[in-house]
């Protein structure tokens, strides 16, 4: 709760621009201009879309990032372009059929699809993107990671990061190591530069030390 000095001069604008600061990295949604669909809406949308959708007609090209490793726990991303909704759950069923990645602790994601008419945009008009995101039990990595595609400027793409978890509480760093390991699968898979004028490349599953089976998800 903000507790604010009887002498401080607030507006309305200032207060609302402070909570929506400290709200946004824990929000799976959009603060800004663009039309978005809300989480609720946008998995409800998702939902119903991929039962009437041929999972053979969408094949998804995953890249796989570095695994990151600390203290036993193990993250890794992995981005695939989309275009459609439907594509999201085709995603995370091609990802599971690695059974490490199915059993991992966790497996957050998020992604931003950009449904705007280019004549909409040539008259400048605001984009229309349609987003959503889950921690999968690590609260607010989900939001995070939607965060990072927003700061990123990246459209039409999905990025899941796994952790299996060593049996060690990593604290705020889980969040670094997150941010981390879906940027570098975003970088290899050529969605974002890397400033080296890298070429993108796929990189093999190392989910080393990932023997940890979920039983109960919790934040770690």
């Amino acid at each position: 709760m903000f507790i604010f000095a009887a002498n401080a001069k607030f507006t309305t604008t200032s207060v609302l621009a402070t909570w929506i600061s400290f709200l946004k990295p824990h929000y799976c949604g959009q603060f800004g201009q663009s039309k978005t669909l809300s989480t609720r809406a946008a998995s409800r949308r998702r939902r119903k879309a991929s039962k009437l959708f041929n999972m053979s007609d969408f094949e998804p090209i995953i890249t796989h990032g570095e695994s990151v490793i600390d203290r036993k726990s193990v993250f890794q991303g992995h981005s695939a372009a989309i275009s459609q909704v439907e594509h999201v759950d085709i995603f995370l069923s091609k990802l599971k059929e690695n059974k490490k990645i199915e059993n991992a602790f966790h497996n957050m994601w998020a992604y931003r699809i950009d449904k705007s008419d280019p004549n909409a945009r040539v008259a400048g008009k605001s984009a229309s993107i349609i987003q959503d995101c889950d921690d999968d039990g690590e609260q607010a990595a989900g939001g995070r990671l939607l965060n990072l595609l927003q700061i990123l400027n990246v459209v039409n793409v999905m990025v899941v990061v796994t952790r299996w978890y060593g049996g060690i509480q990593l604290g705020p760093a889980r969040f670094k190591h997150i941010n981390n390991a879906a940027r570098d699968s975003l970088v290899k898979g050529g969605f974002v530069d890397d400033g080296r004028g890298g070429e993108s490349s796929n990189t093999s599953l190392q989910p080393k030390g990932s023997n940890k089976a979920k039983n109960k998800k919790k934040s770690k």
